[in-house]
């Protein structure tokens, strides 16, 4: 439950539905009144934005729209063939209608108001299927495509001038545009768009530019020389450069809105595109070419765009003529480019580069960091920036301004990764097996905590997991930033000695435990010799003569025979080479020789190429991690030997503490070692009140959580450390204890809200949930001092993020220094504390002094 970090992610999350579009729109039904249309085609619309005209494609009527009163006035009947084109002569005050099957012409005098329109002349051509059409007003001719994939060319008066021989083998042109002096004819079949010269009487090919097939909707971008293309079968959309005839960019949308797109319209910076499956409109933004989250709804199936002057988009679908008012939104959506929702939060690795996309609002914007985050903008009205994520491991933030309104947001960048864990489990055992579990990404230091089981570490990457009683066990793991991963176990019971598997050297005695019964009878039949025939527990000593050996347990009761394997080696294991330096993220290859494969190699922090290997001699290649930290790579055979090997991190920085408690406000002295030349540090929050090449001192925020800071001397070399704010608001009980290895000690939270999640960086415990668990001490290490005796620390946190901690001290000796040992036998028996009682009620025995008997009491009970 550790929601410092994914936690408050979701909050956002479901804090900011994706309601917020760049642009709003409205829709109007234009009334058709007594003129009902039954296939509404293309439209034209007059250059004093007055009228619009719509094509009833079967009907053979054009149908005249009174912009103002969103209704249709009034309709002209041309034919009794299907409409297909229309084109304005906006000079003349001239429509242009076509005819698919007869090859009929007309003139419509759209001069005065729409009582005055009039069907002004009609011609047949030498040809038919004719179909799309645009009116050149720089030439005053007229472009009309044929079902041959002719192009005619005719002058204002219908006259043919010439012809544009065709290109595609018979395939229909579905639209025509003009844009920089060029004709650019979209095809539906064949995947190519034919591009012309038009700057002579007679117009001729330029070339074929090879685009995706299905190609149907034409849009130009007005000043640039860019047109859009759509693509209705693949659901796409391309850019051309109209200079050069090559294609900038074929993109599906990065957010999976377009589904069919054909009729393309630009208005007001925006690529207008009709989602014929969806019955909406969807806006690309030109300045940053990705499709907006901004859908608008109108009529089934709609085909044919027509901009207006006013921020109007008129629509023609199969249930009639729909009016669009599009408005700019004051609110704005952060995207990162190619992102299927809003940007919220995000992962991200040190350093990684973010194209960040703006939609809606006013702008300009401007981009405010924090902690090392870099921001530049990309694009000249600052809608598009790029983010260079910092070194720092922690959620970081970066607010967003519109400096046209005021309005602002901040958004998240959470640099690393969170943890994952290998094997992903659940996990079915048997009492005596080990499994290999390994976690990558997250924060660094990993701790690793079971309630039953017995690990070979309980930091690194990489720890080896043996069940030791059967039933139910839970694995966690968890990174220095509270990140959390569980494995579920299953210890099934069944007869089993443990270890199954053991490597010795000859004449080298082990310990063998019988499991999953009451009665054992233990026998080495090979060679060896056993302490004792019976008992859950015995000595085997390994013959002098090396080979394989097996080691047979029978339960009585039932009949029931296991066995273990033994091994006797000749040579110990050694790898090679013994010592390493290296620098940052370099690698070096290692060998390991003797022991019995297979062989399992784990590290703290490096990666290797491999994490298990058969044969003496094997191989594995060691990969230095990036941050500069030393680190310690551990080989162990089949049997569980194991050797090590320490790796000094060339320009390795140590900064002490590398994880620190403290209350909010509190202050904490970091020392660095190592650095070379002058040192930078940084920290996401927090204060540092003095810095030096060796040293900081830190204040801590007021704000409880967890914490980054690092420090970064001029070899670019990094340390990096953690701080705890915890919180007064809720706290552990005992906050301290004292506790021998393998104990067990109740603790309580109180206060903070629930529920509360449980963590501990050694040791097992009872639940990782609830108010109340049991704390299991850990093992002694084998070299353990009473200066380096293990300290535990027992995190809690609750539901809201407070968090607080108990700090444990595991004494490791049985040296137990107290005047009321009388008997001597490193021991207080219940007696010697009845004594050191009475003397602390007569007052001979002062609070301190009691309290020290009274735990090396309870460290001894039996």
């Amino acid at each position: 439950m550790f929601i410092r970090y994914f936690s408050l992610i979701f909050l956002l999350m479901i804090s900011f539905p994706h309601v917020s579009f760049a642009l709003e729109c409205s829709r109007n039904l234009i009334d058709e009144g007594q003129y009902l249309l039954d296939t509404p085609g293309r439209m034209a619309l007059r250059d004093d934005g007055k009228y619009a005209f719509v094509l009833d494609t079967s009907a053979g009527n054009i149908n005249i729209i009174s912009t103002a009163e969103k209704e249709i006035l009034r309709s002209i009947t041309i034919s009794t063939d299907e409409l297909t084109g229309i084109a304005i002569n906006t000079t003349q005050q001239r429509l242009y209608i076509s005819e698919y099957f007869s090859g009929n012409l007309h003139i419509i005098n759209i001069q005065g108001e729409a009582a005055d329109f009039y069907l002004e002349s009609s011609l047949t051509l030498d040809a038919s299927g004719l179909g799309a059409m645009v009116y050149d007003e720089k030439m005053q001719r007229l472009f009309v495509a044929d079902s041959g994939d002719n192009i005619l060319v005719l002058d204002e008066n219908l006259s043919q001038v010439s012809k544009i021989p065709a290109i595609q083998g018979g395939q229909l042109i579905y639209e025509l545009l003009i844009s920089n002096d060029k004709l650019f004819a979209s095809f539906e079949t064949g995947g190519v768009l034919g591009v012309y010269d038009i700057t002579q009487t007679a117009p001729s090919l330029i070339t074929r530019v090879a685009v995706e097939s299905g190609s149907t909707g034409l849009a130009a971008v007005p000043g640039t020389n860019k047109i859009y293309l759509a693509h209705t079968q693949s659901n796409k959309l391309s850019i051309i450069n109209t200079d050069t005839q090559v294609v900038l960019k074929t993109f599906p949308d990065s957010k999976d809105i377009l589904s069919n797109p054909i009729g393309l319209a630009y208005l007001n910076g925006h690529i207008w595109t009709a989602n014929q499956s969806t019955d909406t409109l969807i806006p690309v933004d030109t300045e940053i070419t990705d499709v907006l989250s901004t859908e608008c709804s109108v009529g089934s199936r709609p085909r044919y765009l027509l901009p207006s002057h006013d921020n109007k988009l008129y629509v023609s679908h199969s249930q009639g003529v729909d009016e669009i008012i599009v408005s700019g939104q004051a609110s704005f959506t952060t995207w990162i480019k190619g992102a299927s929702s809003p940007f919220l939060s995000t992962l991200a690795e040190p350093e990684a580069s973010l194209d960040i996309l703006i939609e809606g609002g006013v702008g300009p914007f401007t981009i405010t960091t924090m902690a090392g985050m870099k921001a530049e903008a990309t694009s000249t009205d600052k809608r598009q920036w790029t983010l260079t994520a910092p070194i720092l491991f922690d959620q970081h933030q970066f607010t967003v301004r519109d400096d046209g309104n005021g309005k602002m947001q901040t958004r998240f960048i959470q640099v690393g990764s969170t943890p994952v864990l290998t094997p992903s489990g659940p996990l079915s055992m048997l009492l005596g097996q080990q499994e290999l579990l390994s976690v990558d990404g997250g924060f660094p230091p990993y701790f690793w905590t079971t309630q039953t089981g017995v690990l070979s570490t309980s930091s690194g990457k990489q720890t080896l997991y043996v069940p030791r009683v059967t039933g139910a066990d839970t694995l966690t793991i968890i990174d220095a930033m509270g990140a959390s991963v569980r494995l579920d176990i299953v210890v099934q019971n069944e007869l089993a000695i443990t270890p199954l598997l053991a490597v010795m050297l000859p004449g080298e005695e082990r310990d063998f435990q019988g499991l999953g019964s009451s009665n054992y009878s233990w026998s080495a039949l090979l060679g060896g010799e056993l302490s004792s025939n019976e008992g859950e527990r015995i000595k085997f000593k390994a013959p002098e003569t090396t080979g394989e050996y097996q080691l047979f347990l029978t339960d009585p009761a039932t009949g029931k025979k296991v066995s273990a394997i033994i091994y006797v080696i000749s040579t110990e294991l050694k790898l090679t080479p013994a010592q390493i330096n290296l620098e940052r993220n370099a690698s070096q290859t290692l060998t390991i020789t003797g022991g019995h494969g297979p062989y399992t190699w784990t590290t703290e922090y490096g990666s290797l190429s491999n994490t298990h290997t058969d044969m003496e001699g094997s191989t594995v290649v060691y990969t230095a991690p990036k941050l500069a930290t030393n680190d310690t790579l551990t080989v162990r055979d089949s049997g569980g030997r194991k050797t090590t090997t320490e790796i000094e991190i060339t320009g390795s920085l140590r900064l002490s503490p590398a994880v620190e408690f403290v209350s909010a406000g509190g202050n904490i002295e970091f020392q660095l070692s190592n650095a070379v030349g002058e040192t930078s540090w940084q920290a996401s929050s927090g204060v540092f009140q003095s810095k030096s090449s060796h040293q900081a001192s830190y204040t801590a925020p007021h704000k409880v959580g967890r914490y980054s800071l690092i420090a970064s001397d001029d070899a670019g070399n990094i340390a990096q450390a953690q701080v705890v704010v915890t919180s007064s608001e809720i706290t552990v009980s005992p906050a301290q204890a004292m506790l021998a290895e393998n104990r067990t000690e109740l603790f309580l939270v109180q206060g903070g809200v629930a529920p509360y999640s449980w963590s501990t960086s050694m040791g097992s415990l009872s639940s990782f949930e609830g108010r109340t668990v049991f704390f299991t001490a850990p093992q002694c290490p084998m070299a353990t001092t009473v200066d380096n005796q293990p300290e535990v620390n027992i995190t809690v946190e609750d539901g809201t993020g407070k968090v607080t901690v108990a700090k444990i001290q595991v004494t490791c000796s049985n040296e137990l220094i107290s005047d009321y040992d009388e008997n001597n036998n490193q021991t207080l028996e219940r007696t010697e504390l009845y004594h050191a009682t009475g003397d602390y009620l007569q007052g001979n025995l002062s609070d301190e002094q009691m309290d020290k008997e009274i735990t090396l009491f309870f460290l001894t009970l039996p």
